[in-house]
């Protein structure tokens, strides 16, 4: 007898998952298909949102710069300093990322840092020698410009 009833719970399942009554039919497309694209490819650091614009990315922040000032990041980088800084928006901590990322106008990973970080002394503030265009928190703008990135 065991057959029976799996074939039987077989034949009822298409009730089960269906919809339930009274329930309006939907589309399965979301209302805001493009915002939820762009989380999911800004979790991926792989792809960024905009992957033909140079961008830095750590712990779900994205910042889209725009290299402004090559000549004093060169002089930097021959100084002997490797990395830059950026505040980010609604956090303590600094995104610090290679120099040598924004000065090929590329995109790249980054590391966190905390603002007494004996360190940030040794590290060039990213403002003085790139635009920041606009920042995202997972996929969501959370800063554009113009004007000053503070």
């Amino acid at each position: 007898g065991g057959g029976v009833g799996l074939r039987q719970h077989a034949r009822r399942r298409p009730e089960l998952w269906g919809r339930p009554p009274g329930m309006l039919a939907q589309t399965d497309t979301p209302t805001d298909a493009g915002r939820a694209q762009g989380s999911a490819r800004s979790e991926g650091y792989g792809q960024d949102i905009h992957a033909a614009e140079p961008s830095m990315q750590v712990g779900g922040y994205q910042i889209v710069y725009d290299l402004r000032n090559e000549n004093r990041l060169r002089g930097w980088r021959d100084e002997g300093m490797t990395e830059i800084s950026f505040p980010l928006p609604g956090m303590r901590q600094f995104m610090v990322c290679p120099l040598e990322i924004a000065l090929r106008r590329g995109s790249g990973g980054c590391r966190l840092a905390e603002p007494n970080d004996p360190e940030l002394d040794s590290i060039g503030d990213a403002r003085k020698v790139v635009t920041v265009v606009r920042v995202y928190h997972r996929g969501d703008l959370v800063w554009r410009g113009p004007g000053a990135y503070r």
